[in-house]
This record gives C-alpha cells, sequence and structure tokens, in this order.
C-alpha cells in the first residue's frame, strides 16, 4: 500500500531481493576469514545500501567490509518527476544519507561520463524500447527520469551527478558506458563497468581502500 501511494520502502518492496543477498552474503562470510565486499551495479548499488540499513550497524560490521557501486543512481528524482522506486530511494536517502557507515567500511562509488543526454523533439520515452535515434537521445530520457534533468552527462543510463555519494571514495571513468550494450541499442560494446578494460579503471582503487583498512585478527 505504501509502495502504490509512492512512500515505499526497499525492506518491503525488494524484500525478496535483501533476503537472497543477506543469505549469499552471511554464507560467504561464514566459510571465509572475514567480512566481504558488496558490489552493486545500477540498482544494485543502492539496494547494497538498503540491505545495510535493514539488517543495522552490528550486521554491517560484522559482514561488509566495503560497498563499491557500478553507475547507481543514488538519490531521487525530484518531486516534480515519477519516482521509479515509488518512494522507496527518497526514504533509503532521507534515512542514511551518503555513505553512512563510513565509521565502519569503505564506500567507492564508480561513474560513467560517457554520453551527454540530447533531446529529440517528438522521441518519446516509450519509443526507446522500439527504437531508439541515438544514444544520446535515449539517455536524455533516462537522465531525465533519474534526476529530472536530461541534458547532462553520464554513463548512457544513469547520470554522473545521481551516481556518487558525499563522503564516497569517487571515480569518474571518461567513456565508460552503463552496460554492455549502447544505450537504445542491441550493439555490444567493451566499454561498460564490467568489461575488462573497465574494471581496470576502479579495480585498483577498491585494493587501495581494502590495504588502508586492513582486517583485525585474522593474520593478515
Amino acid at each position: 500500500e505504501d509502495f502504490r501511494a509512492g512512500n515505499g520502502t526497499a525492506s518491503v518492496a525488494f524484500g525478496w531481493y535483501l533476503d537472497a543477498t543477506q543469505v549469499l552474503v552471511e554464507e560467504t562470510v561464514s566459510h571465509s576469514s572475514g567480512p566481504v565486499v558488496l558490489v552493486g551495479h545500477s540498482a544494485g548499488g543502492w539496494l547494497a545500501r538498503a540491505l545495510m540499513q535493514r539488517e543495522g550497524k552490528d550486521w554491517v560490521s560484522e559482514h561488509v567490509r566495503g560497498l563499491v557501486t557500478l553507475g547507481s543512481p543514488h538519490f531521487p528524482p525530484p518531486p516534480d518527476v515519477s519516482d521509479m522506486t515509488m518512494g522507496c530511494l527518497r526514504n533509503l536517502h532521507e534515512q542514511q544519507p551518503g555513505a553512512f557507515y563510513s565509521d565502519l567500511i569503505f564506500y567507492v562509488t564508480v561513474a560513467g561520463d560517457a554520453v551527454r543526454g540530447e533531446q529529440v523533439v517528438g522521441n518519446l520515452p516509450i519509443l526507446e524500447l522500439i527504437q531508439s535515434p541515438s544514444q544520446e537521445s535515449t539517455a536524455f530520457n533516462s537522465y531525465r527520469v533519474v534526476c529530472g534533468i536530461g541534458n547532462t552527462t553520464g554513463d548512457g543510463v544513469v547520470p554522473l551527478m545521481s551516481a556518487h555519494l558525499e563522503g564516497a571514495r569517487q571515480v569518474t571513468i571518461k567513456d565508460c558506458l552503463h552496460s554492455i550494450n549502447k544505450a537504445g541499442t542491441t550493439q555490444p560494446t567493451d566499454k561498460a563497468y564490467m568489461c575488462e578494460g573497465r574494471v581496470d579503471d576502479w579495480l585498483g582503487v577498491v585494493v587501495e581502500e581494502l590495504s588502508s583498512r586492513p582486517l583485525l585478527n585474522t593474520g593478515d
């Protein structure tokens, strides 16, 4: 009911996802020497934050060493723009803004600066699903849904201004795209966050953060 009213919470609306992730994290920690690094792409990034919010400080301290988000929309859209998360992201942002658990874990937010949105008159967002005139047009419509501004830059799906958290170590990668297909097309690309050439652009930063926060009482 709250979700339909635009006041949803991730623990209810996406509880199934958080439950599955919690089980996987706890199983992994139980079979390893310490907490894990959560890596979330797109919505997976803010949903990882929602999991930590739901489980609380003690759980985070025991199970999580760091959070890495790749092209994740961390902020709700302005009030005059329809919220695709139906309030879930707004409530998360209001209750646990920024790198909320930075006293316990490290945060790395990774964003792409590859495509500036450009409006094509008459091209409605629904038409992008059928035939996009350009990735710039797709980016414009996507950015506008995420942050209310279409003519900004980002990874083709998530605008740069939405992808970084205050208090996190912020990594912006030029010419990095959101997914393995160019926005609005089925054309494959090797410029996405998860592609081999792009992983090297952010993985080194994660290694640095791990080195700066050595595990205690594990022999590391």
